[in-house]
């Protein structure tokens, strides 16, 4: 009686434990970079690409471009501030990028893909400091 009652409280408790996880806000010293459709994009004759998730992590110095589990042929991305422009050629879904966040500077982010689709996004240095929490 012991099992069956512990095998129906643990099927009851089993999907909000998995909610929870997938709930996590992001952890200290991350930035979610919001991140929106240009609307001069090439118009598709198919469904077109959904936005990327874009996320910047401190601890590393790195962004992540993630489109998930969507077909995206090659894509640029350009991250631009006041002194320089720098494209960083991606083939994959999911791409890591080195970057090196001072502070002063906003980082304007560009995506675009070999299909013409376009997002736009920026990381605000107003937002990040040294010790800061998101």
């Amino acid at each position: 009686m012991k099992t069956i009652l512990f095998i129906f409280l643990l099927a009851i408790t089993s999907p909000s434990i998995s909610n929870a996880i997938n709930n996590v806000p992001l952890s200290v010293g991350t930035k979610h970079v919001v991140i929106k459709r240009n609307l001069n994009r090439h118009h598709h004759y198919y469904e077109p690409i959904e936005l990327p998730e874009v996320i910047y992590y401190e601890y590393d110095s790195t962004i992540t471009v993630d489109f998930g589990n969507q077909p995206v042929n090659d894509y640029v991305v350009t991250i631009s501030t006041p002194l320089i422009d720098f494209d960083y050629y991606a083939t994959s879904p999911f791409t890591i990028i080195p970057l090196a966040v001072d502070g002063i500077s906003d980082y304007s982010i560009t995506i675009e893909t070999a299909d013409g689709d376009m997002f736009e996004g920026t990381l605000y240095a107003s937002e990040y400091t040294s010790n800061a929490t998101f």
